[in-house]
């Protein structure tokens, strides 16, 4: 049986990515908490919007910028459950908190490194139902581009801009871990994309 705890924070977690597909309340963080806040972190995971999904895509830029160089950092601030863990992030990256023991390592701009990780596994079942209903909700087009035991990805269109997301299951220093985009924006850029697929396997506990 998963500690309380984890359980909570798997199915917010979960809950965050359908809400931002469907464009209910509900989503990992909204367009503003993007960049993060200077003297306080914020729990992505429970800040609410109203826009509809389609507002939350980000615009592709004309030249999106080049990914920058990457450094350890701790994520020992977004909870005490990550005493110890480091990843791979840009400089001027910081670490939040999302309010249920996860950690979001995001920095400032449109379309810049912004991931989330979790301890445990994702809950797969309830993220896919919720592509699923968004799917029904026709305010934006949904296609699942992966679909494997420990990988899902998907677009998200909205007119002409196109935001890809995923949520993995990954193995770090032998633990069952979740990594993931800011699915309530996405990312447009490809090369951001990758950096942030790197990134996933960066995770470690020294």
């Amino acid at each position: 049986m998963k500690p309380l705890a984890v359980e909570v924070r798997m199915k917010l977690a979960a809950l965050a990515a359908v809400s931002a597909l469907s464009g209910l309340a509900l989503v990992a963080c909204s367009k503003d908490s993007a960049a993060p806040p200077a003297a306080s972190s914020s729990a992505s995971a429970a800040t609410t919007t109203n826009a509809p999904a389609s507002a939350a895509l980000p615009k592709p830029s004309a030249s999106a910028p080049a990914p920058a160089a990457m450094v350890e950092i701790d994520l020992s601030s977004a909870d005490p459950a990550w005493k110890g863990w480091v990843v791979q992030g840009p400089k001027e990256a910081k670490v939040l908190a999302d309010g249920v023991h996860g950690a979001r390592v995001a920095a400032n701009g449109m379309d810049a490194f912004d991931l989330a990780f979790g301890q445990g596994k994702p809950l797969y079942k309830d993220i896919k139902s919720g592509i699923e209903a968004a799917k029904k909700s026709g305010n934006v087009k949904i296609t699942i581009t992966t679909d494997t035991a420990d990988k899902l990805e998907w677009t998200v269109e909205a007119g002409s801009t196109k935001a890809y997301n995923f949520v993995w299951a990954i193995k770090a220093s032998g633990k069952d871990m979740s990594c993931q985009t800011n699915t309530a924006m996405g990312v447009t850029s490809e090369a951001m994309l990758a950096q942030l697929k790197t990134a996933c396997g960066t995770l470690q506990k020294k």
